[in-house]
């Protein structure tokens, strides 16, 4: 497939770990930041792009969030080389679920199919897209517990400036980070866990034990946040 990019038609490509999958490349070209920032690409007369190739695809609700690609050029001299960049879409989120169980706080942690993450069993707090409602591989899972999902019901975790929390995501991209606060009124709500929901895997850990559990850098910093806010 050939993508416009600094005013020439090149071949866009996709690395082998994703076997050239023409439905992710297509997916890539109409990713609007992809779009936009192939748009506005620009090289010196004297330099040839060769090609893009696709180096990941972060998706995200059956959606793409972000990908990194590598832009492969040629000099009038034959020099070769290659410069790499993520292109991201800033509306990711972190969502810090604490649940209430009689005078225990548990975080939700789950396992989300990530085409950035090889590893499995990887936990982590939920990470999906924020706009009314917050979308992401678990949300259905959220819905059948009783976890809201509205934004409204979100509150943004700061720092100690009161300023948002900001942390680069998979991608590069900044990811905010919000936490909501739910109470179980029954304690066999914790016999649920662990679910698995299809793909996704949740498991209720206490706040207590969280960093023994994952070693999720987003995880820790939002936990370590909600602590001083509660201080």
């Amino acid at each position: 497939m050939d993508v416009k990019l600094g005013g020439q038609q090149v071949p866009m490509d996709i690395s082998a770990g994703y076997n050239g999958d023409p439905a992710i490349i297509g997916q890539v070209a109409k990713f609007h930041p992809f779009s936009d920032w192939s748009s506005r690409f620009k090289v010196p007369e004297d330099i040839e792009i060769e090609k893009v190739e696709i180096e990941g695809v972060d998706l995200m609700v059956q959606r793409i969030a972000g990908v990194r690609v590598s832009v492969h050029l040629k000099s009038s001299s034959g020099d070769r080389y290659r410069e790499s960049l993520s292109v991201a879409q800033e509306r990711q989120t972190n969502l810090l679920v604490v649940v209430k169980v009689e005078d225990e706080e548990y975080a939700l942690l789950v396992s989300e199919p990530r085409v950035s993450m090889a590893a499995e069993g990887h936990y982590s707090i939920p990470t999906g897209i924020l706009s009314a409602e917050f979308e992401s591989q678990c949300t259905d899972l959220l819905a059948q517990l009783g976890i809201p999902t509205s934004k409204s019901d979100y509150t943004p975790l700061v720092t100690s400036a009161s300023t948002p929390l900001l942390y680069p995501g998979a991608n590069g991209a900044p990811t905010q980070t919000y936490h909501t606060v739910t109470v179980a009124e029954k304690p066999e709500f914790l016999s649920q866990f662990p679910i698995a929901d299809g793909p996704v895997s949740a498991k209720l850990v206490p706040l207590s034990e969280i960093s023994t559990t994952t070693r999720c850098a987003q995880t820790l910093a939002a936990l370590c946040l909600f602590k001083n806010m509660k201080a």
